[in-house]
């Protein structure tokens, strides 16, 4: 619900969901906002951004030819790299085969190009990122609408919150919240 009111005209067109290590939840809460945004009406995309060690398409059990990686590679548009899902509003783009040049390809203008293309196919793009150790993930940070930073409990440590925190200060990314996974285990 906090979502909705956390762009500037409503809900964020795009969101980035990261967190400060692996296994902090950050795929299981990026498929099921994108399932609650379908459910309320909205027409969804969920993207695998992890193009290092691509991840949607194994959580989700669907191929992972094209994705996010030839979009911005060989400046594909969202609907030839989309596969479809249960619920007709929401769509997934995978991460595409791993490659090692995935900051250079945030970075460049192809992802700009990308997000207008896909302004026109979704209401709401939702990217799952690698977590925040590597640069890809600042850039886009800072070229998304906005972050919904993961932690868990007994795993995310403080001081690395923090430097996160003044990173993402640093590229002007706009957090929008933090979701605290594990409380009470």
């Amino acid at each position: 619900t906090n979502l909705e009111f956390s762009g500037l005209q409503g809900a964020p067109r795009s969101i980035l969901i990261s967190s400060p290590g692996e296994g902090h939840g950050e795929l299981a809460l990026a498929t099921q906002l994108a399932a609650a945004f379908a459910h309320a009406g909205k027409r969804v995309a969920l993207v695998d951004a992890n193009m290092r060690q691509p991840v949607l398409h194994a959580f989700l059990g669907i191929p992972n030819k094209l994705g996010l990686r030839d979009m911005l590679k060989d400046d594909l548009v969202p609907q030839v790299v989309t596969q479809e899902s249960k619920l007709w509003r929401l769509k997934y783009i995978t991460a595409g085969e791993p490659t090692e040049d995935a900051a250079e390809l945030i970075g460049s203008i192809s992802l700009l190009k990308a997000l207008t293309r896909l302004r026109e196919q979704a209401d709401i793009s939702i990217f799952v990122g690698l977590p925040f150790l590597v640069a890809e993930s600042f850039l886009l940070a800072a070229r998304l609408e906005c972050v919904l930073m993961v932690m868990r409990q007994g795993r995310t440590r403080i001081s690395a919150a923090q430097d996160i925190k003044k990173q993402l200060e640093r590229v002007r990314a706009n957090v929008v919240g933090v979701v605290l996974n594990g409380v009470g285990k």
